[in-house]
């Protein structure tokens, strides 16, 4: 965080009691149904010519432009990143051709997926997912080994919270993600659950 805010107001790891993730969501690289790269290799071909690969995302600094960033640092290719105002233009400006690709999940692009208007060539994640078994990882498609962009929602409390009242939303809310009528919205969304030791959590946070 200290090399993209200048002035951030808080300190992560400083300024809050952490307790728990409540779920994670992988990225996948995604282009238009009518691009031209079928598959991730030949998508990585094309940026080695400068310019020639557009990728865009919401905000400098977000997910989608880190991963964008450390896809074509890790691949020694020349892909320019485009910032836009809103979530819902950026796909489908990559829907329609406009964008070469983006890093989305299954959250940010399930309606023009789901319309036919989105394809997905490789996860960001270490194995394929049970939800698309036919989506390669991106080292599987010919991608950098070991690539990974996930998202990872943490519950958090103010610092000093007592230890025993800290452990004790731990157990509740953990307890609360569990269940079928969770693991359908999980689904639905993309989402998976993630649970960690409320004691490792600081040194997950630092890592």
């Amino acid at each position: 965080y200290r090399w993209l805010f200048k002035h951030l107001p808080y300190d992560p790891q400083r300024d809050f009691t952490p307790l728990l993730p409540t779920f994670r969501t992988h990225f996948f690289i995604v282009v238009g149904k009518d691009s031209p790269h079928q598959h991730l290799s030949e998508l990585l071909a094309a940026a080695r010519q400068p310019g020639a690969v557009t990728y865009g995302s919401w905000a400098v600094g977000s997910p989608a432009h880190l991963g964008g960033a450390m896809l074509a640092a890790q691949t020694r290719t020349d892909m320019r990143h485009i910032v836009y105002k809103e979530t819902a233009q950026l796909y489908t400006d990559v829907a329609n051709g406009t964008l070469s690709f983006a890093l989305g999940t299954l959250a940010t692009t399930r309606s023009l997926l789901d319309g036919g208007r989105l394809r997905l060539l490789a996860v960001a994640a270490p194995k394929r997912l049970p939800t698309h078994p036919n989506v390669p990882t991106v080292a599987q498609a010919g991608g950098p080994a070991n690539f990974e962009m996930a998202g990872i929602n943490l519950m958090v409390a103010p610092p000093g919270l007592p230890a025993q009242r800290a452990d004790q939303l731990w157990r509740d809310v953990g307890q609360a993600l569990q269940g079928p009528d969770v693991d359908a919205k999980f689904t639905a969304f993309g989402y998976e659950h993630f649970s960690l030791p409320r004691a490792a959590m600081p040194r997950y946070l630092a890592e």
